[in-house]
């Protein structure tokens, strides 16, 4: 198939008038053999195909620059600029509570069926594995640091790491103890404000299963208080994605989120 119909590119005048201009000659050469002007058209060919692909090449780049696709993905506090960015990697989704930055190879994804207070959930188009959301819930706090400190905070939201739904007895699973088929490791804990003297608690951990599933899971967890309402960013990559290049993706989201 064409390029220019996969592509829903009309065709081009020029392309139609100069391919009726060819005549195919026993030789299979797609071009006019007059042996008196054979050299002077063939050159004549030459610039013509030649002004015809620059004229393709260049529709083509207009179609698929970045800056063409790039958009907001909801209108609102547009805290992180235009959203006709020349930073392909990531997409500002702006909210009128909170903005971040969403890696651009992700799409929307269902939150039924998981707890509620979701409000707004990404997963890679790659491998669902790796997904984010952002989770809305009332409080009565007005700051984060009310909750207590940020070790205190993760026994408010253990919702979010999701219930054990396995019931039963081990003698020893992937190493685990007995009785013991997940860990969760907390690698970082960091307590910050932002410029608007906003207060996070943020968390790194390495959650790890019994049956081995793609090595663990990095999550990266983001909580904050604004406006009577409690905002929890979670990000989770598996790590047998983390170690090919989609912690970027994981890190930069997770960074980027703020409450506005």
């Amino acid at each position: 198939m064409a390029l220019s119909s996969l592509l829903g590119l009309a065709p081009s005048p020029g392309l139609h008038s100069f391919s009726k201009g060819l005549q195919t000659r026993p030789c299979g050469l797609l071009t006019r053999c007059d042996a008196s002007k054979g050299h002077e058209r063939s050159m004549a060919g030459v610039e013509r195909r030649s002004l015809l692909g620059g004229t393709l090449g260049l529709s083509l780049a207009t179609l698929l620059a970045p800056e063409a696709l790039a958009g907001p993905l909801k209108p609102g506090a547009n805290v992180f600029g235009p959203a006709k960015s020349k930073r392909t990697d990531f997409i500002a989704y702006n909210a009128e509570s909170f903005a971040l930055l969403v890696p651009s190879k992700w799409n929307p994804a269902s939150s039924k069926g998981a707890y509620p207070g979701i409000v707004l959930k990404y997963e890679d188009n790659g491998d669902q594995g790796n997904n984010l959301e952002v989770v809305k819930r009332p409080t009565s706090k007005r700051s984060i640091t009310e909750y207590g400190d940020p070790k205190k905070f993760l026994q408010e939201i253990k919702f979010i790491f999701g219930d054990n739904v396995w019931q039963g007895s081990t003698i020893s699973e992937g190493g685990f103890k007995k009785d013991q088929v997940y860990s969760t490791s907390l690698i970082n804990i960091d307590d910050s404000k932002d410029k608007n003297g906003n207060e996070y608690y943020r968390y790194e951990m390495l959650n790890r299963t019994a049956d081995g599933t793609a090595g663990g899971t990095h999550i990266l967890l983001s909580a904050a208080v604004n406006e009577g309402q409690l905002h929890i960013f979670k990000v989770q990559i598996l790590d047998k994605r983390w170690v090919r290049g989609a912690d970027k993706d994981g890190k930069g989201a997770f960074k980027s989120f703020v409450v506005v």
